[in-house]
């Protein structure tokens, strides 16, 4: 499990369901989000060299534009992608496991995670 934080820094234990979440969340991003930038944006944009006479004629340019417009998505797209999910999580606190149903803050409140 991982550990489980209520709104204000309290930890309230280990949740294996929380953790299983943090995965499937992480994995959906790096195997779904990751690679879309990088397998739409290089061809539209060697779609468009190609119709440049001066690129179209030279192979060795147009792989360098290639390689290089490859390495720019993952230099500009990456950052931004990652950055779509949140280093810590927010969980109603019904979904994770049952110790953690029904605590209450230091203001008497319903925790939620």
């Amino acid at each position: 499990g991982v550990p489980v934080f209520d709104e204000e820094g309290v930890e309230r234990g280990l949740s294996a369901r929380a953790g299983l979440e943090g995965v499937v969340r992480t994995v959906t991003t790096r195997s779904w989000i990751i690679p879309m930038p990088l397998l739409i944006l290089p061809p539209i944009l060697m779609q468009a060299l190609r119709s440049l006479p001066s690129i179209a004629c030279r192979k060795g340019l147009l792989l360098a534009s290639e390689l290089t417009a490859i390495a720019v998505c993952l230099q500009v797209a990456l950052p931004l992608v990652l950055a779509m999910q949140p280093a810590r999580m927010q969980l109603r606190a019904d979904s994770l496991e049952p110790e953690f149903h029904g605590l209450l803050d230091s203001a008497g409140r319903p925790v939620t995670f």
